[in-house]
Formats: structure tokens, C-alpha cells, sequence
């Protein structure tokens, strides 16, 4: 099984007076199943911000989808929106367990990307270690 799991463990539940479930029985390539878990996970409402970038980088690094791109395609979202959170991964891991936390917006997160190569700047700045000193580069 594929996709679909919860819904028919409900329907398996006396309560839910269910005596058939429809269902689609396809065969598939591991890519393709791989595909549609990840898609059906990211469609969940409870998804964090972050966890979301790791099933976008995971599809990619999997060969399943070249760039945020096809994954967006893949998906259902924008380009753009693949991208913003693809690049949740390149900040420290404090900051992105800030996100996770909801600490932080991920709005919040993305704009401290363009100081990514500087982790204890970006660490400092996400704690708010530094409110209004100035921190050269």
C-alpha cells in the first residue's frame, strides 16, 4: 500500500459503518511509489516549514525530481515557494530548530540566507544575541 493507509484504518473501525473501501491497485516503480508518499506526505496540513524542505531535498536527491523545478511540478506548489524552503536548509541547524518549534516564521528564517556562510552570525542573529550592536562581516 501506497497512499491511503489512514483512511482505511478508519473505515476498518466498527464506528465508521464502512464495509468497502475504494481503492486502485497499480503497479509501480520504486520512483514512482517513492513519488507519490512523499507527495501525499507534503500534502498534509502539519507539516513544519522545515520538514517539508528535507521531503523536497529527498525527492531530488533521490533522482525523483531534477531541481525545485519538477519537484514544484511534482507537487503542486511554485517554484519559488520549493526554493524558499529548500534554502531552510542551508541555515544552522539552531535556527532551523527554531522553525520546527515555530520559534521563528520561516519568512523570519529565509532572511538570514544571505548570511548562510556565516553559521555563528546566523545563530547570533537568530537568538537575537545582537538586537541593535553592529557585527561586521
Amino acid at each position: 500500500m501506497v497512499d491511503g493507509e489512514r483512511r482505511l484504518r478508519a473505515c476498518r473501525l466498527p464506528a465508521s459503518g464502512q464495509t468497502t473501501v475504494r481503492a486502485e491497485v497499480r503497479l509501480l516503480s520504486d520512483r514512482e511509489a517513492r513519488q507519490i508518499v512523499l507527495v501525499s506526505s507534503l500534502q498534509r496540513k502539519d507539516l513544519n516549514p522545515v520538514e517539508e524542505a528535507r521531503a523536497y531535498r529527498r525527492l531530488i536527491d533521490a533522482g525523483d525530481a531534477a531541481g525545485p523545478t519538477e519537484v514544484a511540478r511534482l507537487v503542486g506548489v511554485s517554484q519559488g515557494q520549493v526554493s524558499s524552503r529548500l534554502g531552510l536548509l542551508e541555515l544552522p541547524q539552531e535556527v532551523q530548530a527554531m522553525v520546527i518549534s515555530r520559534e521563528m516564521t520561516a519568512t523570519q528564517a529565509r532572511a538570514l540566507n544571505p548570511y548562510a556562510k556565516h553559521p555563528g552570525l546566523v545563530a547570533a542573529a537568530a537568538v537575537g544575541a545582537f538586537h541593535d550592536q553592529e557585527v561586521g562581516l
